[in-house]
């Protein structure tokens, strides 16, 4: 088990970088952010079980706030869920240098452009 653990977190810290941006709670309603905690859980089990795992960041996880208190009553999260970051802040503050920020892709369904592989020095947002 610690064999594949590791073997999990080595192939995750090779793999491009996926932001979950959480920071939009205040726009959500109840129902949404519970729909959220669940895509999230879906995504980190998704991640878990990829050939190609990626580095997954939850960005504007705040203290406090409804979405990180459901999240926390998720099994084994945090300690537990391998190959995740938890940033408090925002991704934006997080990647702040111009070299990150150039990195920068925001996912969106609101494009007529498709995403058909990952660059690996990019770092990929999707809002939540």
């Amino acid at each position: 088990k610690a064999a594949e653990m590791a073997d999990f977190v080595a192939r995750s810290e090779k793999g491009t970088t996926v932001v979950l941006d959480l920071e939009w709670e205040d726009m959500l309603s109840d129902r949404e952010i519970k729909a959220l905690v669940q895509q999230v859980l879906y995504s980190y089990g998704s991640n878990r079980s990829a050939l190609c795992p990626v580095r997954l960041v939850l960005s504007g996880a705040k203290p406090g706030s409804n979405t990180l208190e459901r999240l926390q009553k998720l099994a084994g999260f945090p300690k537990s869920w391998l190959g995740v970051t938890i940033l408090e802040q925002s991704y934006i503050q997080h990647f702040a240098s111009d070299r990150d920020r150039k990195r920068l892709v925001y996912l969106t369904a609101d494009t007529e452009s498709v995403v058909r592989s990952f660059e690996p020095d990019k770092v990929y947002i999707i809002g939540g």
